[in-house]
């Protein structure tokens, strides 16, 4: 597996106002999740590229975005053995899903006011397994995260039943645990699946038609028909250089949502982003509270 450093869109050092550790803490127990403006990451450990090519689609680790208020992590997977590594199609993240879920725990521990909602996905094929990836994923997840954790199929009625909590977003066949979300996944897309909707049109022509497609899911949020709504911000453009990569259309991509955010036009939902930025999650969190 390959993982080269890629400069990407590049982290600054966090600062004190930047930590956001217990911003559920203010949400009212009775509030639907349906409700909340959640941050989120996609493929949320992929801090490595190929070549500077294609990969990389976060600048600042998982503890990094937990403390600025991220709650929604997209963990891609690939079992080699009966170990779990975090991977972006074949690039090696250098990053195992032991490490991952050991953050969570300490950071659910400390701040029992959050909660936390974990998208699993095989990205790659298994390396001579020794167990199937679904035994691997379920028993990984009970070890590290014991009590934290919720098997429950269901998305949470409210803050108040969600905190304290790791809530599973199962994308893997074979799920015996979390919210079912393989079969039906529809690609580069907006669909419906069970208490979801999720736009996810990741291969884009254009900026604007990604836009277009966020603010749709807005639409849609607006109605409070789902449990939760997964508007992907993520994307690159099919017919860019280098191909599928994120930085180029993540740079024109995470201020345009700033100022849409800013002048009240997104409605609640969890938002899935590439290269997240305290800038962009101050942004997202500060709609809970206006």
């Amino acid at each position: 597996m390959l993982g080269i450093a890629n400069s990407g869109v590049e982290a600054r050092k966090l600062t004190d106002s930047d930590m956001m550790l217990d911003w559920m803490a203010r949400l009212d127990d009775e509030t639907s999740l349906n409700e909340v403006f959640i941050p989120g990451t996609h493929d949320s450990g992929a801090l490595y590229s190929f070549l500077g090519v294609s990969g990389k689609c976060q600048s600042y680790t998982i503890g990094e975005q937990l403390q600025m208020g991220v709650r929604f992590f997209d963990i891609r997977l690939q079992l080699r053995g009966s170990e779990l590594a975090v991977v972006h199609s074949f690039v090696d993240q250098r990053l195992t899903f032991d490490e991952v879920l050991d953050e969570i725990k300490v950071f659910l521990t400390q701040n029992p006011s959050e909660f936390i909602i974990i998208s699993i996905k095989e990205d790659a094929d298994a390396q001579e397994p020794e167990l199937p990836f679904e035994k691997a994923v379920e028993d990984t997840l009970s070890e590290h995260l014991g009590s934290l954790l919720s098997t429950d199929k269901n998305v949470p009625s409210s803050v108040g039943e969600a905190r304290g909590k790791a809530h599973i977003v199962s994308r893997y066949g074979g799920a015996s645990i979390g919210i079912p979300a393989s079969a039906g996944w529809a690609d580069s897309t907006s669909f419906e699946l069970g208490e979801l909707f999720v736009q996810d049109y990741y291969a884009i022509d254009t900026v604007e038609a990604k836009m277009h497609d966020i603010n749709s899911a807005f639409s849609v949020a607006e109605k409070k028909n789902h449990a939760l709504v997964l508007n992907f911000t993520s994307c690159y453009l099919s017919d860019g250089f280098p191909p599928a990569h994120a930085p180029t259309t993540a740079k024109l991509i995470n201020p345009l949502l700033c100022e849409i955010l800013s002048n009240g036009e997104a409605a609640p939902c969890i938002f899935v982003s590439d290269f997240v930025t305290p800038e962009l999650v101050r942004q997202i969190l500060n709609k809970n509270f206006d």
